[in-house]
């Protein structure tokens, strides 16, 4: 430590060497840098590096924070008391464009368009592929659209988190599979799709407009979650507004899906209301094991969205309860193909077509007459901001000072995941 401090005064008149004693070479080891109550989180992301942490103090925060640095990790001390505070007038909460960064331990609230946007596109518009994301023990709610996004995002995670109050999603993933070759207007699957990698585990997502959507995600994992009191508890579907459809392979499994048919959340555009699990579209998805009950609408559906066909999806070992509906699949009025979309082991007492697990069944593809069901109209509901406050959520256990791994993707064991217990 001596000879470091006489090295650094013996330099002290060159800049070179100035720059090298404060710790601003390339080379040098990862930083804790703190940010106190009424210090700007921005000042302290912009001194950042790759591999620093910025450990920000209790306290109300009221701006909006852009990462555009790899490597760099943002935690709250507290996840209560490290508060974000939009004020109905700033953004993005937090808006991240580079590689390999985390987001944890906070809480994010009152900003116009999201909380916690991981965007891959960027501010040129050119496309790009951000890889390697983490959402913990984050807390979002009241945003104007969505609470938690990740968009053309690949190889991350959105864990241990809650989102409340979104006019859209409170948990989002987009345009982050397929690649840009072939025909996007047909919804088949390209030759060689491309994986999102994104695993969303132990969430809760309650009074949204929608709980999860994967719009154009393909290989995506929502898992061990908790989708309630929304007006659409979980979508993965294919749309046009957005590039690389069609969305392929989601796996949803093991969560507990209940009452998504409440005018208490926000009102989305599209005016969606009582559905648990609705698979639009999509290729090869698997909805497998999750509880879904109390739906006015449909418990789990399967059904065409904008242009694209519904193809080998599989809702198998499902418990459904007190849905209007447990499972339905429809396409347009008529005789239609089941496509290979199939539903098998499940346990419910209502379907439509009726004997559904007999009439799709899993091992051929066949024409079926499924008559098309008309859904429940979107009742009002609360304006922007002004669903309550969520109670708060348990913040990250550990050294919240310790410096965490590069942000990466693991699958799940997928097979130890069981049907969640009855609340």
């Amino acid at each position: 430590m001596l000879g470091r401090l006489v090295s650094c005064l013996v330099v002290a008149s060159c800049l070179a060497g100035i720059a090298a004693c404060s710790g601003d070479s390339d080379d040098r080891a990862p930083q804790v840098i703190e940010v106190q109550a009424g210090e700007s989180i921005q000042a302290a992301v912009d001194r950042a590096r790759d591999g620093d942490l910025v450990l920000v103090q209790p306290g109300v925060y009221h701006e909006a924070v852009v990462i555009d640095r790899a490597g760099v990790s943002l935690r709250g001390v507290d996840r209560n008391t490290v508060v974000l505070d939009g004020q109905g007038e700033l953004g993005n909460g937090i808006l991240v464009m580079a590689d390999g960064v985390s987001v944890e331990n906070l809480t994010v609230h009152h900003y116009t368009v999201n909380g916690v946007v991981f965007n891959g596109v960027g501010e040129s518009g050119d496309e790009q592929q951000l890889t390697g994301f983490r959402i913990a023990y984050v807390t979002a709610y009241d945003n104007g659209l969505y609470g938690l996004y990740a968009f053309q995002a690949t190889d991350g995670v959105i864990v241990d988190s809650y989102a409340s109050g979104h006019q859209d999603s409170g948990i989002y993933v987009g345009q982050c599979g397929n690649p840009f070759r072939g025909d996007e207007s047909t919804g088949t699957t390209p030759a060689d799709p491309a994986p999102c990698n994104v695993l969303v585990q132990r969430t809760t997502a309650e009074l949204n407009a929608v709980g999860f959507e994967g719009t154009n995600a393909s290989q995506v994992w929502v898992v061990e979650s908790v989708f309630r009191n929304n007006r659409i508890g979980i979508t993965p579907n294919s749309q046009s507004l957005e590039r690389r459809p069609p969305a392929t392979e989601a796996v949803i499994v093991g969560n507990l899906v209940i009452d998504n048919d409440t005018a208490d959340a926000p009102e989305q555009g599209s005016g969606g209301f009582g559905l648990g699990i609705a698979v639009g579209s999509g290729v090869g998805n698997l909805i497998l094991r999750n509880r879904v009950i109390g739906h006015d609408g449909i418990g789990i559906a399967v059904t065409l969205l904008d242009r694209f066909t519904p193809l080998q999806n599989r809702v198998e070992g499902n418990v459904l309860a007190d849905n209007s509906v447990d499972l339905a699949y429809w396409l347009t009025g008529g005789p239609t193909d089941s496509h290979g979309n199939c539903f098998v082991g499940n346990d419910f007492i209502t379907s439509s077509p009726e004997d559904i697990e007999t009439v799709l069944p899993c091992d051929k593809v066949v024409i079926i007459d499924a008559p098309v069901l008309e859904l429940l109209r979107s009742p009002a509901g609360p304006k922007p901001f002004d669903v309550p406050a969520p109670p708060e959520q348990p913040t990250m256990p550990g050294d919240v000072r310790a410096f965490p791994a590069k942000p990466s993707f693991t699958e799940p064991d997928v097979d130890a995941i069981q049907v969640p217990p009855a609340p």
